[in-house]
């Protein structure tokens, strides 16, 4: 009989410690759990503020990019009064004034056109060789921008085809070209249009 009573007895004590580890398991992993959830919380805001502030630097560039275009655009107007005429400064000097951008997006719509037989090039095409790690939709504007300041100074013209704006050299623009190639501004290169 004291058996039985002792066995009761230490049965009701293991129930007791397994009930106790059972709990302070239970606490322990809710605890974890809450962890988690407050880590996985404080990543999702991080990411957020981190895309927040990646937009706002887009904007600021392209504020940026618009006042230098506005200011090139002020320091130009000598230049475009008479752009119909011959280049009568020396063509290194016309150069400096436009940007390392203006300069790329020039030399490759050429490049381009070269590699095309002269037919014009749509933007869409310039844009995957001159951005070639950005989605359309986010640099449109930025290279709009740089490519009405040279459709302004004269060395491009846009071509409606459809649905599609294109771009080409015009002739004062084959001259400048030209000019480069004499001092060495341009590098032969054949360029092929990502689909």
């Amino acid at each position: 009989m004291f058996s039985w009573i002792f066995k009761q007895g230490i049965k009701r004590e293991i129930k007791k410690e397994i009930e106790h580890v059972h709990n302070i398991l239970h606490n322990s992993f809710g605890n974890i759990k809450q962890d988690i959830t407050d880590l996985n919380n404080k990543h999702s805001n991080l990411h957020d503020f981190h895309l927040e502030k990646e937009k706002k630097l887009d904007e600021y560039e392209n504020r940026i990019i618009r006042l230098e275009n506005y200011i090139l655009n002020q320091l130009e107007k000598p230049l475009l009064r008479v752009k119909k005429e011959k280049f009568e400064e020396p063509i290194n000097e016309f150069f400096k004034t436009l940007t390392h951008t203006h300069q790329k997006i020039f030399v490759t719509l050429y490049q381009l056109q070269e590699s095309l037989e002269g037919h014009p090039i749509s933007i869409k095409s310039l844009s995957k060789i001159i951005y070639p790690d950005k989605k359309y939709s986010a640099i449109i504007s930025t290279l709009s921008e740089y490519i009405s300041f040279l459709e302004t100074s004269g060395l491009i013209s846009k071509v409606r085809r459809g649905r599609e704006m294109l771009i080409e050299i015009t002739d004062q623009g084959l001259e400048y070209i030209e000019k480069l190639k004499e001092e060495g501004k341009i590098e032969k290169k054949k360029l092929k249009i990502k689909r």
